[in-house]
């Protein structure tokens, strides 16, 4: 179903979670701001609820529509912007709480000052504080709320809404072609009929599977001495079963002896694996599809894939590493993934799956590798790029710093022949880099000299952030300890790092979930502050 998905991303749980929060946002304004603004949240609350609407309409339709996926990507770039402005939002009343423990009990008792004849809120809150320590935090924060949350950022949210009602009032030309598509009768996926018939082409590989099934084939059951029915073959679209069973077909020239059906229908590998795809849940889709991102054959660590999924959105809020498991072992049951053999947690996806998932994308996840000579698309949303085509970035950020989510820098292969950088220029341009992708909510840097940039503060909406293949000191700038939003990191590094500043700034993260760090660091560092629920692993790079 092409509408119901825009690379991966669903647009009605996107939208819905959006609603949602901006809704929470509108009732918690509505007193404390002027009548203008109220009518404003007003107007968004509807515009908004009015779309998702006709989203889920959309997304019912079956058929293949070119309009209908343009204009949900042009929905899914509007959403986007608006999930910005509130995550923004969101970061200055962490911020302000991380600065100025004092600040929410200041805000607390000068609105209480300023409005105890006028304000019942107000009245109520201090009521409630002298009841409940709970309830006084959220008051207090709600109080802060209000004092964050400015008319010029209702201007942004209402900006953003306007987009919405363009692409609103373009909907409507396209209404009737899905309401029509709509009342058809839901046609079940037609599976493919795989062939058995003789071919002449050549066979590589697969010796064992092949002598395997000549010897069940021709086997005698002791118990019964009868041959067997039934074999089954079980893998994924497009391994090779029908390939495999071709060959042993051809093997015996005394067909008589088997009871052979033989039907001949040519599908590509795309129609192969897309019913598969479209029988997955909603949930799985977005998951499954984050594997473009990476270069085939990539090894990918379970707890680094949950940081990402979570920093995305996808997983529940309140058990997210539960949610994640779950969905790691649906994908492998499902065999969209597999383990990655002699690798405790580690996971790969299939070639042809991977090609699959490049083509589902619909080019939002991209990698430059070396000596791969391309143009970012300007649809992308998540980029892999080696440290030897930095450049290539730093040309592209004024497509990029819209939508880039994902940034992942690798480490250049030996032999690469594509312009390389020294490590001075590498942090300049990477340092301007970072200054521009503002909506970046995963960041992995192999950095080869170990110098993080000082504009990590420019990157509010981050949530992971892994820095590995650093052999040599690392200088931890205090940036770090403004990413307020951040979730999980990893400092893959030698154990000469700044221990102190380390410490004393992580009790700031009060979102921190996730610390991997070698094992001096971790044993060293006295989290004071941190919440209970942070995990710490022990890095796999720290000296005995």
């Amino acid at each position: 179903m092409a509408a119901s998905a825009v690379g991966g991303w669903v647009a009605s749980a996107f939208i819905t979670k959006l609603v949602e929060k901006v809704c929470t946002y509108a009732g918690d304004q509505y007193e404390y701001q002027r009548k203008d603004t109220k009518e404003k949240l007003s107007t968004l609350e509807k515009n908004l609820s009015s779309i998702q609407t006709a989203i889920h309409i959309a997304e019912r339709v079956q058929a293949k529509n070119i309009a209908m996926g343009s204009w949900l990507r042009r929905i899914k770039d509007a959403a986007c912007q608006a999930e910005d402005v509130l995550d923004l939002f969101d970061y200055r009343v962490l911020q302000a709480q991380a600065e100025d423990r004092g600040m929410i009990s200041s805000v607390a008792s000068a609105a209480a000052g300023s409005s105890s004849s006028s304000s019942s809120t107000v009245t109520t809150a201090s009521t409630t504080t002298s009841s409940s320590s709970s309830s006084t935090v959220n008051q207090s924060v709600r109080l802060l709320k209000r004092f964050l949350f400015s008319d010029e950022d209702i201007d942004d949210l209402i900006s953003v809404v306007n987009k919405f009602v363009e692409i609103d009032s373009e909907m409507q030309r396209f209404l009737e072609f899905v309401k029509i598509e709509d009342s058809k009768p839901e046609q079940a996926v037609q599976w493919r009929t795989t062939s058995s018939m003789p071919s002449s082409e050549k066979f590589f590989g697969r010796v064992n599977e092949e002598n395997n099934l000549k010897k069940l084939l021709v086997q005698i059951n002791e118990q019964s001495s009868q041959p067997y029915d039934v074999i089954s073959i079980v893998g994924i679209g497009g391994v090779g079963k029908t390939a495999l069973v071709q060959r042993v077909y051809n093997h015996f020239h005394d067909t008589h002896h088997f009871d052979l059906t033989v039907e001949q229908k040519e599908d590509d590998i795309i129609s192969v694996l897309r019913p598969s795809y479209e029988h997955l849940p909603d949930h799985l889709k977005q998951c499954f599809v984050y594997f473009a991102l990476f270069p085939k054959k990539y090894h990918l660590r379970g707890d680094e894939l949950i940081q990402m999924w979570r920093a995305h959105g996808f997983l529940d809020t309140q058990t997210p590493d539960e949610t994640a498991r779950r969905y790691i072992n649906d994908l492998l049951q499902l065999l969209f993934i597999e383990k990655v053999p002699n690798q405790e947690d580690h996971y790969v996806v299939h070639d042809l799956l991977h090609d699959f998932a490049e083509s589902v994308s619909n080019g939002e996840h991209f990698r430059i590798e070396d000596d791969f000579n391309v143009c970012i698309p300007r649809n992308v949303r998540h980029l892999y790029v080696s440290a030897s085509n930095i450049l290539k970035v730093y040309m592209s950020l004024e497509e990029l710093k819209k939508n880039l989510r994902s940034l992942i820098i690798s480490k250049a292969q030996e032999g690469a022949s594509c312009e390389r950088v020294s490590s001075s220029n590498f942090n300049h341009i990477l340092e301007h880099i970072l200054k521009e992708l503002r909506s970046l909510r995963v960041l992995v840097l192999c950095n080869p000299d170990g110098m993080l940039p000082d504009s990590l503060d420019h990157l509010v909406h981050l949530r992971y952030l892994n820095i590995h293949e650093s052999r040599n000191f690392i200088n931890v700038p205090k940036s770090l300890f403004k990413l307020y939003h951040l979730q999980g990191l990893s400092l893959q590094t030698q154990d000469r790092i700044m221990k102190k500043e380390l410490q004393e700034g992580l009790s700031r993260l009060t979102q921190l979930r996730y610390l991997k760090a070698p094992k001096k660091i971790i044993s060293s560092i006295e989290l004071i502050g941190r919440p209970r629920s942070l995990k710490r692993t022990r890095g796999e790079q720290s000296e005995e």
